[in-house]
């Protein structure tokens, strides 16, 4: 790499770095305003419920009920450490700033081969949230996945990037259960066209990745048969 080609670079970190310190402190400062007077609760009640006993399809019945087993783990941890709902809206803001922008570095790192439009493009991830709504919710965890399950099938280097990219895409399918419908179509047209025109390689890709989505789907299955039942 010539002088002139390191320069570049740097800068371009550099103003990757810059950009997001400044939308880091943003954003801290913003969790304090703003009040979602419906959903944001919402998006707590559900992981909530079921770290008290509830189970998704019996004890409630709503659409976007899949996206509380990816809240569940945090939701989980955070009552350890803290207990009590005082102030439970605003340190799940927090939470979601902390994921959101670790999300933003790993795309940054998969992507800064491609040059300043790929700082440009993280940095303008990492300012939007859906509605407004500073929290993890079906809305923006299945930006998120869906986000990174692009980054990874853009980026893929390695086998294990098409199962990581898979994986990613479970997760927006937890998130808005529209996509498996999607995924279905998609998926045995591009089996089909492999087949047909005896496309190994792209075969493989399509199998690592059907890996990713499995290695999510099953301890979704698990947690409905032994927790809610088959009936």
């Amino acid at each position: 790499m010539d002088l002139k080609t390191k320069n570049r670079s740097a800068l371009r970190d550099g103003f990757f770095i810059v950009g997001t310190v400044l939308l880091l402190f943003f954003s801290l400062w913003k969790v304090h305003y703003g009040l979602g007077l419906y959903d944001e609760a919402f998006y707590l009640t559900i992981p909530y419920r079921m770290c008290h006993g509830d189970k998704l399809f019996l004890n409630e019945w709503h659409v976007s009920q899949l996206s509380a087993l990816l809240q569940y783990p945090l939701m989980k941890l955070y009552l350890l450490i803290h207990p009590s709902t005082d102030g439970i809206v605003l340190d799940f803001r927090r939470i979601y700033v902390a994921v959101n922008f670790a999300a933003g570095l790993l795309a940054y790192y998969r992507l800064r081969k491609y040059g300043a439009g790929a700082a440009v493009a993280v940095l303008l991830y990492l300012l939007y949230a859906p509605y407004n709504t500073m929290a993890l919710s079906y809305n923006s965890m299945g930006l998120l996945c869906g986000f990174l399950c692009a980054v990874f099938l853009a980026t893929a280097a390695r086998n294990s990037d098409y199962a990581v990219a898979g994986l990613f895409f479970a997760g927006l399918v937890l998130c808005q259960p529209l996509m498996l419908a999607e995924f279905a179509v998609v998926y045995l047209l591009l089996i089909c066209v492999s087949l047909i025109l005896k496309r190994r390689e792209l075969l493989r890709r399509l199998l690592r990745f059907l890996l990713g989505c499995v290695i999510l789907a099953i301890p979704v299955l698990v947690y409905f048969v032994f927790s809610v039942g088959i009936s």
